[in-house]
């Protein structure tokens, strides 16, 4: 066994992650100051119990999937995880094939309830992203292992030769502990890329539900418009012959007044247009909708409506007004 260089000081049986960029960085395994330890203390919810640390729960699964009620119900008692895989170690009777095929369902149950229960210990897995986990055996400067677990991690230690190489840890154990990490590592990053996905698919179809309202809206101003222009143009026609004077009058005040009625018709729509807005905002859709999306510059509808549509050209339609 070799030294690897420039190693950083590290507490024995660490879990570690190789990253990426090449470094070896440690975490603490079973020394109780690691996220990914099983002895690292986090109280989480599992089958309908409290526990404080995943070895606890995983050796109640161990004692109720042999009937062992007894050693199950002194694990719920249990305030360290020593003790809890202590009783593990005693549950009777025991079969190893049965419990690598329950092992490999629940302890991955577990591990997620851990981990997604806590946002800061979910948070920290993610930041892992990319990185192999294993849990190491424990060995000193010299080469000398004090401690491994074939089934759990891998039998090489820090010093050794091949511990910045990933590959190759295959040799030397199941990594059970490490494999599962990753599992459901990958598991959560999924789900949150999924609601990410199903949060801007929601904001979406949101933006575009009042962008179909608005246009409705300004339809019915448009129609509004058409139908006040007519009447107007209509009742200017009316004594053009006998009395063009009094009928220009009548027209012209006529028209100032259905004026009116556009501008408090359209003073009413901006205000329905921003208290729709507001009620999105509180309805948790915070992204908001493109800012260039101004519809001032719509053209007349044609030249006989050209004074009828100048009382509203002046309103500024666009997003900040909620049209």
């Amino acid at each position: 066994m070799t030294t690897t260089a420039n190693k950083v000081d590290r507490k024995t049986n660490e879990v570690y992650v190789y990253s990426s960029d090449g470094q070896l960085v440690g975490y603490g395994g079973i020394s109780k100051s690691s996220p990914l330890s099983n002895f690292y203390k986090t109280s989480f919810t599992y089958s309908g119990h409290r526990f404080q640390y995943s070895e606890c729960a995983i050796m109640y699964e161990k004692a109720i999937t042999f009937g062992d009620h007894k050693t199950a119900d002194n694990v719920l008692k249990c305030t360290t995880p020593a003790a809890a895989k202590r009783l593990g170690r005693r549950v009777k009777p025991f079969d190893p094939k049965k419990w690598r095929d329950v092992r490999d369902e629940k302890v991955p149950q577990i591990l997620y309830e851990k981990f997604t229960q806590n946002q800061t210990l979910k948070d920290w897995l993610i930041s892992t992203s990319g990185a192999v986990l294993a849990e190491i055996a424990i060995q000193d400067i010299t080469g000398r292992i004090k401690y491994k677990d074939r089934i759990w991690g891998v039998t090489i230690g820090q010093y050794h030769q091949d511990i910045d190489k990933p590959s190759l840890w295959h040799k030397y154990g199941d990594n059970f502990l490490g494999n599962t990490l990753m599992s459901v590592r990958q598991t959560i990053l999924d789900e949150t890329e999924d609601q990410l996905i199903s949060d801007l698919k929601l904001v979406n179809n949101t933006y575009k539900s009042i962008l179909e309202w608005k246009v409705r809206q300004i339809t019915k101003l448009t129609d509004q418009l058409r139908q006040l222009t007519d009447t107007t143009c209509g009742e200017e026609h009316i004594h053009t012959d006998d009395n063009d004077t009094q009928s220009s009058s009548h027209g012209s005040v006529q028209m100032n007044a259905n004026n009116n009625n556009l501008f408090i018709f359209a003073t009413q729509l901006l205000s329905n247009s921003d208290q729709t807005n507001k009620d999105t905002a509180n309805g948790h859709v915070h992204q908001s909708g493109p800012q260039n999306d101004s519809i001032s510059d719509t053209k007349p509808l044609d030249n006989r409506y050209s004074d009828g549509v100048q009382c509203v050209q002046t309103l500024s339609i666009d997003n900040s007004r909620g049209i």
